[in-house]
């Protein structure tokens, strides 16, 4: 947030009125190295923000009484602070060597975290890579946490006649005619379209022409075949599938030009 003070400019941390408060907790199942260093993420970005003392020490409590009601020690807050501020008025030489001369050999190496059994095979991995690595080989290791996600998706699934963006089959329940085609609107608007007002459309027409396929065909004649996240994807997708099936109804005006080697 930023506060017009003649004659100067003061910024502050800016939260939404939607901000709910909610952080990491301190009793969650994770590696304690994230614990901290979401509270340091925190304390630099109020400290970067605030171009005043007194905004920084304001927001500096606000940040404390949010840790608190997320359960984090208050003696653990203050050493993370305290710490953050010496290193701010007494950055230390390795640090700025470290930072401008970068390390081009640093490897990332994922591990599962499973609580303090993680801890003791990272204590023991560092000296086995300590004692039989390269002094200048810089390896670290990070911790992947189980989430809920990983059992189940925490979101409600589309309904199948919700789905947009979406390559859809029509086929004829009276003469087995097949139509492919694409929207990026729901699938249901665009079925009931062809099936009801939309004059030039194939299958409208087709239906139109013979009372034993209009009879017969409804909205189970349509069968989704694929989707994607574009509209620039989708309409290649629908462009493969009419390759792959070459269904009867499909008589386009304009296609993309594919040139397809496997």
């Amino acid at each position: 947030m930023i506060y017009n003070s003649n004659p100067s400019i003061i910024t502050s941390v800016y939260r939404k009125k939607t901000f709910t408060g909610l952080l990491t907790n301190y009793f969650s199942f994770t590696p304690m190295m994230y614990k901290l260093g979401l509270i340091r993420t925190l304390v630099d970005r109020v400290y970067k923000i605030n171009n005043s003392w007194v905004g920084f020490h304001k927001d500096v409590q606000k940040l404390i009484f949010l840790l608190r009601k997320n359960c984090f020690p208050s003696s653990v807050i203050d050493r993370i602070i305290s710490r953050h501020l010496a290193k701010s008025y007494n950055p230390s030489p390795t640090h700025n060597a470290t930072l401008n001369s970068g390390n081009p050999s640093s490897h990332y190496f994922k591990l599962p975290y499973v609580g303090r059994f993680s801890d003791i095979a990272q204590t023991k991995l560092r000296h086995l890579l300590k004692r039989y690595c390269r002094p200048d080989l810089d390896i670290k290791l990070v911790f992947n946490t189980f989430k809920l996600r990983n059992l189940f998706s925490v979101k409600d699934s589309v309904p199948p006649g919700l789905r947009s963006r979406v390559v859809y089959k029509f086929s004829c329940a009276g003469c087995n005619a097949g139509y492919i085609g694409e929207t990026t609107r729901h699938i249901c608007t665009r079925v009931r379209e062809h099936l009801l007002s939309d004059k030039t459309s194939h299958i409208y027409k087709h239906l139109q022409s013979s009372k034993a396929c209009l009879d017969s065909c409804g909205t189970e004649c349509f069968t989704i075949l694929d989707s994607a996240a574009s509209k620039y994807k989708i309409k290649i997708k629908e462009a493969l599938h009419i390759k792959w099936d070459k269904p009867i109804l499909n008589q386009q005006l304009k296609h993309l030009e594919l040139s397809l080697s496997f």
